[in-house]
């Protein structure tokens, strides 16, 4: 669960702990190293709590709408995003489908599968991040079109089950300040990785 993103906390508070230990004299520039180091272990570590919160908040759920309305809060939250959607492969049809709620109306979305981001995503089982959605071929604007949205930036990770079969994608949209970085990306292959094993155990994924 999150090894990347733990073996990155635990060699930042090692690079710390050596940087404090060092004999050479305590200069304004080590200071500020320290205090640096100090703060990527604390962003770490909050990345590891969320995923473990998150986690834990999905085992607690129990029907479908609480189950994807979590998945999709928690991830916008932890991502320091303006939203996001999980796709489910629908086998029979070949389809992925989510639920969107707005205005207080929930409606049931379908995508073919290699259709818009999410969709390429799903049959290629690649991640992909972009800065800007509209200068790239792959996106497909007709929810903005139909919702009034406006996406820009876009961070899309595969789910995949124990056996790594992809069984859906998460789709992050719109970082709140600048773009998705690679921190972003591992951090959501780990949630991924949780909400995968959540879902595939669930009512939602056999429904």
């Amino acid at each position: 669960m999150g090894s990347a993103t733990t073996d990155q906390a635990v060699d930042l508070r090692k690079e710390e702990r050596r940087t404090i230990e060092s004999e050479e004299p305590i200069t304004d520039d080590l200071r500020e190293e320290v205090r640096s180091l100090r703060a990527l272990v604390l962003q770490q570590e909050a990345k590891i709590a969320s995923i473990l919160e998150i986690s834990n908040a999905l085992r607690a759920t129990r029907t479908e709408e609480e189950l994807l309305n979590l998945i999709m809060e928690k991830i916008s939250l932890v991502m320091n995003a303006d939203r996001s959607t999980l796709f489910l492969i629908d086998d029979d049809v070949n389809e992925l489908w989510t639920k969107l709620t707005q205005n207080r109306r929930t409606t049931e979305v379908r995508l073919a599968i290699g259709e818009g981001i999410a969709g390429w995503v799903a049959r290629s089982g690649q991640s992909i991040n972009i800065k800007d959605a509209y200068k790239d071929p792959r996106f497909n604007p007709d929810i903005d079109n139909r919702t009034g949205y406006r996406t820009s930036s876009v961070l899309c990770q595969p789910m995949r089950n124990q056996e790594r079969r992809i069984i859906g994608v998460i789709q992050v949209l719109n970082k709140k300040h600048g773009y998705f970085t690679v921190d972003d990306e591992l951090l959501l292959a780990a949630i991924a990785s949780q909400a995968a094993v959540v879902i595939e155990n669930s009512a939602l994924y056999h429904s």
